[in-house]
């Protein structure tokens, strides 16, 4: 496949996983926070509440999880999260601004944008593999 071809399905993958919505639930920033709205309930649930900025959530396919850029680190790195906001793990250690997640369809792979703060340069797109931890780079 070329780099064109895998650009081109890693922009589709971004496009469509990155509804906000599982079933009944919503995922969306409030106060720089990740919060979750339950549709049937009407409810806001904040899942994150930490001091940082939590930003871009997106659903993995099953509805199980949720990916989301933080600058916890001072940096912005890819976390995730079971979707009752538990088990919240850090997948991404580059020294580079990262956002914009996207879930492979078999939930293995995160899609992401990298030096998503330089919006007048082209965005490269890496992956990180969630059984491995290995990240790698797709687009340059």
């Amino acid at each position: 496949m070329t780099a064109g071809r895998v650009a081109a399905c890693l922009f589709a993958l971004t496009l469509a996983s990155r509804a906000p919505c599982a079933g009944p639930f919503v995922a969306y920033r409030a106060d720089d926070d990740v919060t979750v709205y339950d549709v049937a309930a009407a409810t806001h649930t904040n899942l994150t509440n930490h001091p940082s900025i939590d930003a871009a959530p997106s659903w993995s396919g099953d509805g199980r999880h949720i990916a989301f850029g933080s600058n916890r680190t001072g940096r912005w790195d890819i976390y995730t999260m079971r979707a009752d906001g538990t088990n919240l793990r850090r997948r991404t250690h580059t020294l580079r601004t990262e956002g914009g997640t996207a879930f492979s369809p078999d939930g293995r792979y995160i899609a992401y944008g990298l030096n998503i703060d330089k919006p007048k340069e082209i965005t490269p797109i890496a992956v990180v593999d969630l059984r491995t931890g290995d990240e790698r780079l797709v687009t340059t």
